[in-house]
């Protein structure tokens, strides 16, 4: 533990010279580039794990929404309307989407999720071994940084010299050793992406298809329940309260009245008047 904390506080100190510029800092150009790239893949292949887990919960948002609508035009009739027929068989077939869901869920778990999360398991290796590369730097640049101030200054022992001649050799070939690996590891890394997504591409785009051709086999089958219906019934359908004029909330009562409520008897008035509708279809019957 304290070996630990030694090194961690002699790695502190290197960046603080480093950035000063009073020690030397080791650049490899080539490793930056590659580590910036893995860094860049990566974040992109979390971010796609995102969307997709965005887009499964579109779909129980969907799904949710789906059975609320069921459930709330079942309240709109009585059992011996003629439409409850269809609301019961609308509310069932929202039960079939809602396990429409789960089997896209299933499919989108074993096709997508679970692959990706093994292969990005190598990415987490390779992000551990970058961050032990970068402290094997330090530690090279440290141990040839005390070597050098030691010549410089002269008059160390030949044995505390030899010392710190063996921990900079130990330390560059340690550094150098993961360095080389990386270099190898990351470009081929990042470049065996397009062979290992085309696979769940296609699992995804796959579930999507199979998702809304099930969820449109489904709900076609309201079609026959609803063929009769007039699509555009509503627009000429009369208020059912009494008329804004004749309501008793527009009259004064006065002593003796002895009618409380509105004159005129019931309802009967027109609706607001309500624009056409911006897309085709039959006025009676059919899908809109």
């Amino acid at each position: 533990m304290f070996k630990g904390m030694k090194k961690s506080v002699s790695r502190m100190q290197q960046k603080a010279l480093s950035a000063m510029g009073k020690a030397d800092t080791t650049v490899d150009v080539e490793f930056d580039q590659h580590a910036a790239n893995f860094k860049e893949q990566y974040a992109k292949t979390k971010k796609l794990s995102k969307f997709v887990r965005n887009y499964e919960k579109a779909v129980a948002d969907l799904s949710q929404a789906q059975t609320g609508i069921a459930e709330m035009v079942m309240d709109q009739y009585e059992s011996h309307h003629a439409m409850y027929g269809a609301a019961v068989k609308y509310e069932k077939l929202s039960q079939e989407v809602e396990a429409l869901r789960h089997t896209l869920q299933t499919k989108f778990e074993e096709g997508f999720h679970q692959p990706l999360a093994d292969y990005l398991g190598q990415y987490k290796l390779a992000e551990s071994r970058i961050e032990e590369r970068n402290k094997r730097l330090l530690d090279m640049d440290r141990a040839r940084y005390e070597l050098k101030g030691m010549m410089e200054r002269g008059g160390a022992e030949p044995t505390r010299i030899q010392m710190s001649k063996e921990r900079e050799e130990i330390a560059t070939q340690s550094y150098l050793a993961l360095n080389q690996e990386l270099l190898r590891d990351l470009p081929t890394l990042t470049s065996d992406r397009a062979q290992f997504f085309s696979s769940l591409f296609a699992n995804v785009v796959d579930g999507q298809m199979f998702y809304f051709q099930q969820y449109l086999t489904i709900l076609g089958q309201m079609g026959p329940a609803l063929n009769a219906v007039d699509r555009f019934e509503h627009r000429g359908h009369r208020w059912c309260i009494t008329d804004e004029n004749n309501s008793a909330m527009r009259k004064s009562v006065t002593p003796g009245d002895v009618s409380v409520g509105g004159g005129g008897g019931g309802g009967g008035g027109a609706p607001p008047q309500q624009a056409a509708p911006a897309y085709g279809g039959a006025a009676a019957g059919g899908a809109m």
